[in-house]
């Protein structure tokens, strides 16, 4: 952070003019990644911060009439930023990504910097890292620059500023190796989850309890799905089972799956650190080029995320019952593992290795909780004491059960008279 002092002598102005050009050269492994992040922010005098994203034909933003404390022009993991307390006047600021190889994007922005009764006018220039802590303690928000959870994500920023970024602090404090460190910040995340994760294993070990009375209902009911719905949601009801009990948990546990996905790859802490084979967990660990232009390498640990996800799908389809009626669900899990092999091949590698250690700990967690913990027997003998209890509906069921008699009825058609 440099400080700028001026004095002007004999020249009588309220302003001073200023034309702030910044080329940012390529400093990363892949080049169109960090035009992705070239970001241009400026921050309201006393108000909210703002941002646009470079692009190849250009960008022009003239920010509102009111002042704005500083302007930054941000990249993949540096910032540099004009500051003015006193705030610019009549900014206008242009970007645009059209450059040869060695140039990430050309910024360009003019504004009046206020000049006192004195003569004297002060301002300050930031170049340097998108280093949270470091940006946060200068206390003017240039922490907003750094992406810890922007668009329809902005909610994990919370997540990532109050819980994950204090916890991978103190880690950082103790242990050197970041390979390390995203292990036990995956296994504190997992214990954190424990709850909703054993949660949601035990809803469905009441499922795969119950498969076989469904079974015997499926072969009894026939192709009549509308009956067959009914009598299903009856079983469950009597038995105490809620078929969404599986997924409800899950989506506890999405917002930190986001939450990392904005947080390793804007930190530059993993920048030029290295864990077994990857030698910058900033960008991606390949091991073979490819002759392709939209696939033009492979990254081990997308690979290893990959087939983890698969063998998890796999596990699960095995444990958990599922509808011959509807075979397309036999697939899905299959098919969003190799979707991500293609959006993830380019990431950071400390996050597709976040990932696939994550899923390693989901198998391990995943076998304890249905082999040590949940006693299928004893369930089993407690679903059938919960069905000699009467049962009162909750809800969501008594609703699910109304649209399902009403759909039945639908289908009947209307009810010719009986003669007599």
């Amino acid at each position: 952070m440099m400080q700028c002092d001026v004095r002007l002598s004999g020249m009588p102005a309220t302003t001073l003019p200023i034309r702030w050009n910044t080329r940012a050269l390529h400093t990363e492994r892949d080049v169109e990644t960090e035009r992705t992040n070239a970001q241009i922010h400026y921050k309201y005098k006393g108000k909210d911060h703002d941002y646009f994203t470079a692009k190849e034909e250009g960008i022009h933003k003239t920010p509102q009439d009111a002042a704005v404390n500083w302007i930054g022009f941000r990249t993949q993991y540096f910032t540099t930023a004009l500051i003015a307390d006193e705030g610019f006047t009549r900014t206008d600021i242009t970007a645009n990504t059209k450059a040869d190889s060695s140039i990430v994007a050309n910024f360009a922005a003019t504004a009046e910097l206020p000049i006192k009764g004195d003569g004297t006018a002060t301002m300050r220039w930031y170049i340097g890292p998108n280093h949270y802590k470091t940006l946060k303690n200068y206390d003017i928000d240039l922490d907003e620059m750094v992406p810890m959870g922007v668009g329809i994500f902005a909610f994990t920023r919370y997540i990532n500023k109050w819980l994950i970024l204090p916890v991978f602090n103190i880690l950082t404090g103790f242990v050197s190796n970041y390979g390390v460190i995203i292990m036990l910040l995956t296994v504190f995340i997992k214990l954190l989850t424990s709850f909703f994760t054993y949660k949601s294993y035990l809803s469905s070990a009441k499922m795969r309890v119950l498969k076989p009375e469904l079974d015997e209902l499926r072969a009894k009911i026939g192709d009549d799905q509308q009956k067959m719905g009914m009598e299903q949601m009856k079983l469950y009801r009597s038995a105490g089972v809620n078929p969404m009990g599986g997924c409800l948990p899950t989506l506890f546990m999405l917002p930190f799956l986001i939450a990392m996905y904005s947080f390793i790859p804007a930190a530059v802490e993993f920048r030029q650190k290295s864990f077994l084979w990857a030698s910058d967990l900033s960008t991606y660990d390949s091991i073979a080029s490819l002759p392709f232009s939209f696939f033009d390498h492979i990254s081990l640990f997308t690979l290893l995320m990959t087939v983890s996800s698969l063998f998890l799908a796999l596990y699960n389809r095995n444990m958990t019952p599922q509808d011959p009626n509807n075979p397309m669900m036999k697939y899905m899990p299959y098919i969003f593992p190799i979707v991500l092999l293609g959006v993830f091949n380019k990431m950071a590698a400390a996050l597709t290795f976040y990932y696939f250690f994550s899923n390693l700990v989901t198998i391990l967690q995943q076998y304890i909780i249905q082999n040590f913990i949940i006693d299928n027997d004893k369930l089993h003998r407690q679903m059938k004491e919960a069905r000699l209890k009467p049962a009162t509906p909750s809800k969501w069921q008594a609703r699910i059960e109304e649209m399902q008699k009403a759909q039945a009825d639908r289908g009947k058609g209307p009810q010719k008279p009986t003669k007599k």
